[in-house]
């Protein structure tokens, strides 16, 4: 790890410029920012299966998801902000449109909505968090019911008709879906 000190505003400028990568929109640059994020790795993965109206909806809710929800220096809800944020978390079965943008109160931070709309236009694709390098994580997982367990990552697991099944349910739809016959001793 390099560490630099900054004695003047230009240097200061320089490390920002460089950790924004080059000031370079051709579709061709490479993906040299950093893996997690959409200018790395991550930035690969071609949108698929969405249409511009969706594509709209994931911005509208990045753009709420990147405003204040509590006032400053407190836990006090911002509203209306608090409000349509807990709204917006539930992906395309919120009741927002773009109406709702101009109630917004307070600044935002303007890389957090490009950030963010990565993340939505990702889940309503199915495939949130896309970090290949993650994919073999642990995972923590809770029993809900004597014959159900669910996982932090959106698995559940259910013992039904014989089968332990495993479904990841996305706001796409189900992701995958595995069933295998065993006995219920082996999990506790």
């Amino acid at each position: 790890m390099e560490i630099h000190s900054i004695n003047n505003g230009d240097e200061f400028e320089a490390l920002l410029s460089r950790l924004a990568g080059p000031k370079d929109m051709d579709r061709n640059r490479p993906y040299a920012q950093q893996p997690h994020t959409d200018g790395g790795e991550r930035g690969k993965h071609p949108v698929q299966g969405l249409t511009l109206r969706d594509i709209r909806d994931c911005y509208v809710r990045a753009f709420i998801l990147s405003h204040p929800v509590t006032k400053d220096g407190t836990l006090d809800h911002l509203e209306p902000n608090y409000t349509l944020y807990q709204e917006a978390k539930k992906g395309p079965f919120a009741q927002l449109n773009t109406n709702d943008l101009y109630d917004l109160v307070g600044t935002f931070d303007p890389v957090a909505v490009a950030q963010n709309l990565a993340c939505e236009i990702e889940r309503m694709m199915g495939i949130f968090p896309n970090l290949g390098w993650a994919k073999n994580r642990p995972v923590g997982i809770a029993k809900v019911s004597p014959y159900r367990y669910l996982g932090e990552d959106g698995a559940t697991v259910m013992f039904k008709n014989g089968l332990w099944e495993l479904s990841v349910t996305t706001w796409a739809g189900t992701a995958m879906h595995r069933s295998k016959s065993c006995s219920t001793d082996k999990v506790t």
